[in-house]
């Protein structure tokens, strides 16, 4: 007759286990049992949770690192940055064997970003290096706790398979939304400075997401947008793409900027952070040293701004400026404009 265990007395087994700090299989010998039961099998089978030695709760199956199991169990602002992070970039195993792992990939450059996570969750979990399609090296980190990922569905709606789903966190702070926000677009979006005007440089913030995500930033940040932001579908897809510019994504990145988390620098960047915060219509953000000649091509003054040298001539700022950005205009009154750009790295 083949034997079997109830739920009942696989869990006085592992609390056996626990209490004489003994193996499965001796204390299975102890209280009688068959000394090479599967205990494996039956805490699968009645779905139970597992306590090791350490105390943490990690599921069914022995970890081999350990973390700071709570780390996500109650939002703050920094556990609701690496949660937006993760909701875009990261990914939860689906497979059985995995059920409690949780996957982060990046570039080898943001390996410094890892090693912040890592710390911040009191990881021992080594960050390794894979080359992906014999193109480019990857950072990776698993993370396995059942408590983590409970959490992470919890307070985040983030589950396995979640990009075509993805549903907003259930946070209602707005310290939190705004924290959740930076991660999500450090992980799923970009920040970037157009020169598509040819006076003044514009502002953009593009987000990837599910129609619900996207819908929901675009509410969060209403109140400081004056309800800009256009959302519209990536063709061929289910995903879904949230767009700022100018004023608005000036707005937004002056608020997200004085989030104190540990935010991507290559995405932050200076320049980025100087421009929301100290736009002026129509000026470009870069010091010009301009160079202003006679009609014969004979130099009259160097000028260290488009302001002098707009004096100077008497021509208005605003041609000035055409004239040393658009090839359509050649001179005015008797003067030419030539520019020497340099990068403003203040």
């Amino acid at each position: 007759m083949k034997y079997g265990l109830t739920k009942e007395e696989v869990i006085k087994i592992l609390e056996f286990c626990k209490t004489h700090n003994l193996s499965r299989n001796n204390a299975c010998k102890e209280l009688g049992y068959p000394e090479y039961t599967n205990i494996g099998r039956y805490i699968k089978k009645y779905s139970i949770q597992v306590y090791e030695k350490n105390n943490n709760p990690t599921g069914y199956k022995a970890r081999k690192y350990n973390v700071d199991d709570y780390f996500f169990h109650i939002p703050n602002v920094l556990n609701s940055y690496y949660a937006g992070f993760i909701a875009a970039d990261g990914y939860i195993c689906s497979r059985k064997s995995e059920l409690r792992t949780l996957k982060i990939g990046l570039s080898s450059k943001d390996t410094f970003w890892l090693e912040d996570f890592k710390n911040h969750l009191c990881s021992e979990s080594p960050i390794k290096i894979r080359v992906q399609k014999e193109l480019y090296e990857i950072a990776e980190i698993s993370i396995t706790s059942k408590q983590i990922i409970d959490d992470l569905y919890n307070h985040f709606n983030i589950c396995p398979r979640k990009s075509l789903i993805l549903e907003p966190p259930l946070i209602d702070e707005k310290p939190l939304k705004y924290a959740f926000i930076c991660g999500y677009i450090d992980g799923d979006g970009s920040i970037f400075l157009s020169d598509r005007n040819k006076i003044n440089k514009t502002l953009c913030i593009s987000i990837l997401g599910t129609q619900k995500m996207c819908e929901w930033i675009k509410e969060v940040f209403n109140d400081i947008t004056n309800g800009c932001g256009t959302i519209k579908p990536k063709p061929n897809t289910n995903i879904y793409r949230l767009d700022y510019s100018c004023k608005a994504a000036r707005e937004i990145v002056k608020v997200l900027s004085k989030i104190k988390v540990p935010k991507l620098q290559r995405k932050w960047t200076k320049e980025i952070i100087n421009h929301s915060e100290n736009f002026v219509k129509g000026h470009n953000h870069t010091t010009k040293k301009v160079y202003i000649f006679n009609l014969n091509g004979e130099l009259i003054k160097k000028c260290n701004s488009v302001k002098e040298a707009s004096s100077f001539s008497g021509v208005t700022y605003s041609l000035v400026s055409k004239i040393l950005n658009d090839s359509r205009y050649k001179q005015s009154k008797g003067y030419v404009f030539k520019k020497k750009i340099e990068e403003n790295n203040d």
